[in-house]
C-alpha cells in the first residue's frame, strides 16, 4: 500500500477546565498552584493522547482580581521601606495592576492555556435570571443571591461541549472542581452527553488521565478501584496493606522532620487525623497494575504566650524566652498523635496530651520567667503524602501479589 494511503489514526483528545477553587495558590505571583503546574507540564505530550487545558474568562479574571488583592496588601510595606531607605521606589497601584496583568498573559501562554470566550448571545438570560431568583443551582439557598461568577463558569463550560465532538472516543471534555452546586448544575444538563467527566480533583483528574494514556478502559478501572480502596486500607481490616506494612510506622519514621516542620510565628505543631483517599490509578503492565493512595495529615501550629506579664527584663521575645519555647516545642513534637482515617470516618482518635511549662525560682527570689500556658493556634494546614503501590489484577478481578513501591512526601501547606 502507498505511504501516501496510509492515514495515521488521530488520537483521542481530552479538554480539561479548571475551576478556580481548584487553581487558587496564596500567591500574588502565580495563577496556578505548583501542583497544578505540575500535573500540565507532565501530561501535555502523550503519544496516544491530546490533552487541551482550558480556562474559561471568568476564572481568568478572577484569579487575577485574588492576585491583585494580595499584590495591593504589599504596598503598606514597600511605603515603610521607602522611608528606611530614604528613597522613592516609584511602585505604584497602577505598576502592580499592569505587572499582574502580564503575569498572568505570560503564564497562560507558557503553560499553553486556552481561555473561553463566553459568547454572550447563546446564553439564554432569561433562565440565568430565573435560577437566581429561585436559588436554582448554582446559586445558593439563602437571602442573598449568590452564584452568578459560577453560572457563567458553567455556560463557557456548556458553550465548549457543544461545540466539541460527541464520541467519547474521540473526544472527552472534563471540569475539576469541588463546588457541589456548579457540579449538580453541569450533571443536570449534559445528562445526554457521555463524553463529559465532573472530577472533583486533581487526584481524580490524574487518574483519568492515566487511564486514557494506559488505553484500558474506564469501565475496567472503576470495576477494580473499589477492591483496590478496601485491598489497601479499610477500617480495623488488619490483612489491609496498611497495616500489614505499617504505613504508619514508615511514614512517621521516613518523614519525621517533614511532620514536624511548623510556619513561621509558630512554636509547636500538632498532627491531627490522617485521611486517606481512594486510590488512582497510575498504569497497567501486564496484569500488574498501580496506584496511588494519598494520605492527607491535617495539622494545627501553634504559639505559646506567656499567661502573666514578665516581671523582669526577659521578654516574651528574648533569646532565653525563644530557647525555652524551643525546648517546650521538641517535647510537644514528641507526644503521639491520631492515626490514619478514611474521610470522615475516624479510624482511632488520641486527645495530645500537654503540660504548661513553668519557670521555677528559689521561694525567696522573685521569679524573673514568666509561666508558659497559653496556646494559640497560628494556622491550620495539612501534609499530603502518597504510598505508590501495585497489585496483580486476574482476569477474574481478584487481587493479589501486593508490593509498596515507594513512599512519597509531598508538601506541607498552611492555610
Amino acid at each position: 500500500m502507498p505511504a501516501a494511503a496510509i492515514k495515521k489514526k488521530k488520537s483521542p483528545e481530552l479538554k480539561v477546565v479548571f475551576d478556580t477553587n481548584v487553581l487558587w495558590t496564596g500567591s500574588a505571583s502565580d495563577l496556578l498552584k505548583q501542583e497544578v503546574i505540575d500535573v500540565i507540564r507532565a501530561n501535555s505530550e502523550h503519544s496516544d493522547l491530546t490533552i487541551s487545558w482550558y480556562l474559561p474568562d471568568i476564572v481568568r479574571h478572577e484569579r487575577q482580581f485574588q492576585m491583585l488583592a494580595q499584590s495591593l496588601e504589599l504596598l503598606p510595606s514597600i511605603r515603610k521601606l521607602e522611608r528606611l531607605l530614604g528613597h522613592n521606589l516609584n511602585i505604584t497601584k497602577q505598576i502592580i495592576e499592569n505587572r499582574v496583568k502580564d503575569a498572568v498573559e505570560n503564564q497562560v501562554q507558557d503553560l499553553g492555556i486556552n481561555i473561553i470566550s463566553l459568547d454572550t448571545a447563546r446564553v439564554n438570560w432569561n433562565d440565568v435570571m430565573l435560577s437566581a431568583a429561585y436559588r436554582r443551582p448554582p446559586f445558593s439557598q439563602g437571602e442573598k443571591e449568590k452564584g452568578f461568577r459560577d453560572a457563567l463558569l458553567a455556560e463557557d463550560f456548556l458553550q465548549l461541549v457543544a461545540d466539541s465532538p460527541v464520541t467519547p472516543k474521540v473526544c472527552r471534555i472534563g471540569l475539576v472542581t469541588n463546588d457541589g452546586l456548579l457540579s449538580e448544575t453541569i450533571k443536570q444538563r449534559t445528562q445526554s452527553h457521555s463524553n463529559v467527566r465532573i472530577l472533583s480533583s486533581l487526584e481524580e483528574l490524574k487518574s483519568l488521565i492515566n487511564t486514557l494514556a494506559a488505553e484500558v478502559s474506564e469501565e475496567f478501572v472503576a470495576k477494580i478501584q473499589a477492591k483496590a480502596q478496601a485491598y489497601f486500607f479499610e477500617v480495623d481490616q488488619k490483612e489491609s496493606i496498611y497495616y500489614k506494612e505499617d504505613i504508619r510506622r514508615i511514614v512517621q519514621e521516613k518523614f519525621k522532620k517533614q511532620l514536624r516542620a511548623v510556619p513561621e510565628g509558630a512554636h509547636v505543631r500538632e498532627n491531627g487525623t490522617w485521611y486517606i483517599t481512594p486510590p488512582r490509578f497510575l498504569k497497567k503492565q501486564g496484569q500488574r497494575v498501580s496506584w496511588a493512595s494519598r494520605i492527607s495529615v491535617s495539622s494545627k501550629a501553634f504559639r505559646y504566650e506567656p499567661s502573666n506579664p514578665p516581671t523582669s527584663s526577659f521578654p516574651s521575645t528574648s533569646p532565653v524566652m525563644s530557647a525555652l519555647m524551643a525546648d517546650y516545642a521538641s517535647v510537644q513534637n514528641n507526644l503521639l498523635f491520631p492515626l490514619a482515617t478514611l474521610p470522615s470516618t475516624p479510624l482511632t482518635s488520641f486527645p495530645s496530651t500537654g503540660a504548661s511549662l513553668l519557670a521555677t525560682t528559689p521561694s525567696d527570689q522573685p521569679s524573673i520567667l514568666p509561666a508558659i500556658s497559653e496556646k494559640t493556634v497560628v494556622k491550620t494546614g495539612k501534609s499530603l503524602l502518597d504510598v505508590i503501590w501495585s497489585v496483580t489484577v486476574t482476569a477474574t478481578g481478584k487481587l493479589s501479589a501486593p508490593k509498596i513501591d515507594s513512599v512519597e512526601f509531598l508538601e506541607t501547606s498552611w492555610d
